[in-house]
């Protein structure tokens, strides 16, 4: 028996936006919930609770009436991950706090595709923790179904969240190339360093490859773009206008967007951003600063931001009216 058969079955689609607090500074984890069908994209930086802690209280909130199974390791919460990018504030948590407890079982994990770095690139988050989340998946959920994700527009993933005909559709975008490829990684070393190899250079900015999450229901939808930046142009090659291009079959107006890398006004991407007319921008640091670009370039649109690096919010949805708990 598992703690989702005892979820509400209203047809609502909640889209948890999970505080971490200050410390750490930025940490992204988000979970999806429609008729006890549990997805979490992402799960924060090593050793950060608050994914753990948030799922717990989910569980604890489907065991409403059902006290007497709160400490039963029986009754797990069944949940899907996917994975934005291997960077230590996206997936640290999964391999220290929730892949390990008990009282959670993981039915499928959805991978980012490989950047194929060599370990000549010691800094890279893919090289250095890929290898940790599949050892924490083999350790404490060797029952879950492990999917690696390809690149290039034609390898994305649809996904219902249930077998219900009026679903929720979560599509998996793949990054349309590989940005951290070792050429191109050999390529901004040498413009980095005015032509010098350097293989200790931190290849943290080009080795995002995020996959984008986009999830839609009825006339609603929602996008979550990892850490996809715009530096280092034209060397980085992951910019958020080409990805949006890549996917505008699927796109189209998005009412929520999780604004690129956290929010940080430096990476430039305000107008990519709001080129997807959102009602409202998602940021995922309280250092963030990508409102203040918004409002700089577009002083009259009416957007609004929500910053859930202090505390957590809640969207719902029934496929037409949208709502945000608690209230800007």
């Amino acid at each position: 028996m598992y703690a989702n058969e005892f979820a509400k079955r209203d047809n609502e689609l909640r889209v948890h936006l999970i505080g971490h607090g200050e410390e750490p500074p930025k940490s992204d984890a988000f979970l999806l919930e429609y008729n006890g069908a549990l997805v979490l994209i992402d799960g924060g930086l090593f050793e950060c609770d608050a994914s753990l802690n948030y799922l717990l209280e989910v569980r604890r909130t489907f065991l409403a009436g059902h006290e007497s199974q709160w400490n039963d390791t029986d009754c797990r919460l069944r949940l899907s991950v996917i994975i934005s990018h291997c960077h230590r504030d996206h997936i640290g948590a999964l391999i220290t706090d929730v892949f390990p407890s008990p009282y959670l079982e993981i039915d499928t994990v959805y991978m980012p595709p490989d950047s194929g770095l060599d370990v000549r690139y010691g800094k890279s988050g893919d090289i250095k923790y890929r290898a940790s989340l599949a050892g924490a998946i083999s350790e404490y959920q060797p029952g879950a179904k492990v999917i690696d994700v390809c690149f290039g527009t034609e390898n994305r993933l649809t996904l219902p969240m249930t077998a219900e005909k009026s679903t929720p559709v979560i599509t998996v975008c793949p990054p349309w190339i590989n940005s951290a490829g070792p050429e191109r990684v050999s390529l901004l070393i040498k413009a980095l360093k005015n032509g010098e190899e350097n293989p200790n250079i931190s290849t943290l900015v080009v080795n995002n490859n995020s996959v984008w999450i986009h999830v839609r229901f009825g006339a609603r939808s929602f996008l979550f773009t990892g850490d996809t930046v715009k530096k280092n142009k034209p060397m980085g090659y992951e910019m958020p206008e080409e990805m949006i291009e890549a996917y505008a079959d699927i796109l189209g107006q998005v009412d929520v967007v999780k604004y690129v890398h956290h929010g940080y006004k430096r990476d430039g991407a305000a107008e990519a951003m709001m080129s997807l007319f959102p009602r409202y921008v998602v940021l995922t640091t309280h250092l963030a600063t990508g409102h203040e670009a918004i409002r700089q370039k577009y002083p009259a649109c009416d957007v609004k931001t929500v910053n859930c690096g202090l505390r957590s919010y809640v969207f719902s949805c029934d496929g037409e009216r949208l709502t945000l708990s608690p209230e800007l």
